[in-house]
């Protein structure tokens, strides 16, 4: 708590001020968390100063905000004095668009450029170098084809915020990502390891295949699960863990379908894939020095669901021998009015 405390002072975060009439303080509270490694180990504790909720980096202010002391860092000359916030703590409602806008103007301004796909990720070219930035929530990823440029980057994002560095990638939002020679290979063992205790199912015996047939008609498919959000909750969990594994997506596709009310066969369909999931642990993407191929592969069922007739189809797009991108979806039903037969 006392090293948070003092970082947040050295950032400036806030300034000691007498709370003006006509203006209220938000609270805030300490929230602690142990943060493990990709093996499950103990990585560091943390402690996280938070302003009623979830946890962003300090973006620049521009509203006039104050918060209370944090508790048991009262100032003994100023206890009645309440915390005037220059920069966005964890938790406010104005921090996500703070941060992003502090962060996004310092990269710009190195001449990164936004990527048109994905408004996380940065691009920085010159004549020699490439440099590829991506910032999730205070989660920044870094890679190029120069290390020394890397550096000097970093170099120029310490002068701005305050970082801490953690190395060459090995664990990032769940993922792990293990070096062998020049390829990555990434799963989410630990991750899918937490699915499991959640649900109970640590000792379950594993299966060799994820999809239930015809699971519409099976003799339960109608008796409603009496623990909805627990169904709601995996599948969700379950979708996250489609990242390194593409081939549970058409079974989560189709466990997506019945989120609302899910009944006791479709609670079934999923405790089959979680045996599934059991067994393959180990497996994950491996990424390779490839070729720029483009390749693309799809499949569809016609008409394959048996309650509305509806189709589902999939597709997988390669850069040389990596999977670059994967959806698996089920048809919604033509709007067109033309497409409708008219029959009197």
């Amino acid at each position: 708590m006392l090293e948070k405390y003092n970082a947040l002072l050295a950032q400036g975060t806030w300034s000691l001020v007498a709370l003006p009439s006509s203006k209220s303080a938000i609270g805030c509270k300490w929230v602690f968390r142990i943060k493990h490694n990709s093996d499950g180990s103990i990585s560091r504790y943390k402690a996280r100063l938070v302003a009623n909720s979830n946890a962003f980096l300090h973006g620049t202010l521009k509203e006039e905000v104050y918060m209370t002391q944090p508790p048991g860092f009262t100032s003994p000359s100023h206890p009645n004095h309440v915390c005037l916030l220059k920069k966005a703590l964890y938790g406010l409602k104005q921090a996500p668009r703070a941060w992003y806008s502090t962060i996004s103007s310092f990269l710009l301004s190195q001449g990164f450029l936004n990527s048109q796909c994905d408004n996380s990720l940065f691009i920085q070219r010159t004549s020699s170098t490439i440099t590829f930035l991506l910032v999730f929530v205070d989660d920044i990823l870094d890679t190029g084809n120069s290390c020394s440029h890397i550096q000097s980057i970093l170099a120029q994002m310490h002068t701005a915020f305050a970082m801490k560095e953690l190395g060459d990638i090995s664990y990032f939002l769940g993922i792990s990502i293990q070096a062998c020679g020049d390829s990555y290979f990434l799963s989410q063992h630990k991750y899918a390891s937490n699915i499991l205790i959640k649900v109970g199912m640590t000792t379950c015996k594993p299966c060799n295949f994820a999809v239930l047939v015809n699971l519409s008609l099976a003799p339960d498919s109608a008796l409603l699960f009496d623990q909805p959000e627990l169904h709601r909750s995996i599948v969700g969990a379950l979708q996250y863990l489609t990242i390194t594994r593409p081939d549970l997506s058409f079974s989560v596709n189709q466990s997506c379908q019945h989120m609302h009310a899910p009944t006791i066969a479709h609670f079934a369909a999923i405790k089959r894939l979680l045996r599934f999931v059991k067994g393959t642990l180990a497996h994950g993407l491996t990424f390779s020095p490839s070729s720029f191929e483009l390749q693309a592969f799809s499949d569809s069922n016609w008409a394959g669901d048996v309650l509305d007739r509806r189709s589902s189809s999939g597709y997988c797009v390669y850069l040389g021998s990596n999977l670059i991108s994967q959806s698996t979806k089920k048809h919604q039903l033509s709007q067109d009015p033309q497409s409708k037969l008219n029959i009197k």
